[in-house]
């Protein structure tokens, strides 16, 4: 008699969902890991000599902050959209394929940042950065608005608050995208303005966000 064949059922409803979620995370993880993976080890002549690879080291340091700034951008892009996806209900087939768009410009991000590494002093680098971030701000909105649209959230919300929730959300797309003109009068101001850009959304919560509530 064969041996009958082992089967593992189905546990819960939640598949789809979870699906969507593990597969964001991987691409997140994904990006974070080819980003360390264009940092070359250094190669010196003099092996045993601590000041040649120090220098080594020191020529290589805008490849290093190129690496911290891609681990804080994608970090920060990771848990915007970890933070988004908890206020989920559901998800539908057009949420997905708008995660499909956004994970794409989230994977592409490695190698913008490795020109900017690679680059450090060419304000094109940093436009090419700045323009990729605007786009990846921007599908997060879309993400955001179509959720909204489709009643995928779990809370429901006012007309007020999804619009301000909505500007929130694109409020750092033409932080971006002035920040990429600004990289051709000096490189490094473009990193300065990023840097910024979490203090100006703090304000902008502080001094709308209670007028918000009261109305809701």
């Amino acid at each position: 008699m064969a041996e009958e064949q082992q089967r593992y059922r189905r546990e819960g409803t939640g598949l789809s969902f979870d699906r969507v979620a593990f597969f964001t995370d991987a691409v997140f993880a994904i990006a974070l890991t080819l980003i360390v993976v264009g940092i070359g080890v250094p190669v010196i002549t003099e092996r045993e000599s601590g000041k040649a690879l120090l220098d080594a080291l020191l020529d290589q340091r805008a490849e290093l902050i190129s690496f911290f700034v891609g681990v804080a951008v994608v970090g920060f892009y990771w848990r915007s959209h970890h933070w988004s996806f908890e206020q989920l209900n559901a998800v539908d087939g057009g949420y997905v394929w708008w995660t499909v768009v956004y994970l794409a410009f989230v994977a592409f991000l490695p190698f913008p940042i490795r020109i900017v590494g690679t680059y450090d002093s060419n304000p094109v680098a940093w436009c090419f950065l700045a323009l990729n971030l605007a786009v990846v701000s921007g599908m997060e909105t879309l993400l955001l608005a179509h959720s909204q649209r489709a009643d995928l959230r779990k809370e429901h919300v006012t007309p007020e608050r999804a619009r301000w929730e909505r500007w929130m959300s694109l409020s750092p797309v033409p932080v971006f995208v002035v920040s990429g003109a600004l990289a051709f009068v000096w490189p490094w101001l473009t990193l300065l303005v990023w840097a910024a850009t979490p203090f100006v959304q703090l304000l902008l919560t502080r001094v709308f966000r209670p007028a918000l509530a009261a109305d809701g």
